[in-house]
C-alpha cells in the first residue's frame, strides 16, 4: 500500500509539473483546500472621469472560464484580451471599454483535483469622438 500511494504521489507531481510546475499543485492545495468557494475583485482599472471626446453606447459584460481536473488537464480561456473582444461585440460601433472592473470567482474540491475560476469583466462600450486634428 505505501508502494502505491508513493507511486501515486510521484506521478501526481510529475503531472503537476507539466501543468504548471511544482508551485502551482502547491499552491492549489493551500488556495483551495478540501473546498474553497471565493469571490474576489482582481482589477480595477482607471476610471474615466470625463466623457467629453467620447460617446458611451452603454454598460458590457464578459465572462471567461478555466477549469482544471485531476490536476492534470486545464482548459479555457479567461485572458483579459478575450473578455475585452466579447464585450466589445456586444456593441459593434465600439472603439474601447472603458471603467474596467475585472471579479474572479474560484471553486474547487481538494486543490487541483477539481478547480473552475470564473472570470468577469464589467465596464462601459465607447466611441471615441473623430474629430479632426488642427496642425498650425
Amino acid at each position: 500500500m505505501k508502494k502505491f500511494l508513493g507511486i501515486a504521489l510521484v506521478a501526481l507531481v510529475a503531472f503537476s509539473a507539466n501543468a504548471g510546475g511544482i508551485s502551482h499543485l502547491v499552491d492549489d492545495l493551500f488556495l483551495v483546500g478540501v473546498y474553497c468557494d471565493t469571490r474576489q475583485m482582481t482589477f480595477i482599472g482607471n476610471r474615466t472621469a470625463s466623457f467629453r471626446e467620447m460617446s458611451v453606447l452603454g454598460d458590457v459584460k464578459a465572462t471567461g472560464e478555466i477549469m482544471t481536473v485531476l490536476c492534470v488537464v486545464t482548459i479555457g480561456d479567461a485572458s483579459l484580451q478575450k473578455l475585452k473582444e466579447e464585450a466589445l461585440r456586444q456593441y459593434p460601433g465600439a472603439d474601447d471599454i472603458v471603467n474596467i472592473e475585472v471579479d474572479n470567482h474560484v471553486f474547487g474540491i481538494l486543490g487541483c483535483v477539481y478547480k473552475k475560476v470564473v472570470v468577469t469583466l464589467r465596464g462601459k462600450a465607447v466611441r471615441y469622438d473623430k474629430r479632426p486634428v488642427r496642425h498650425r
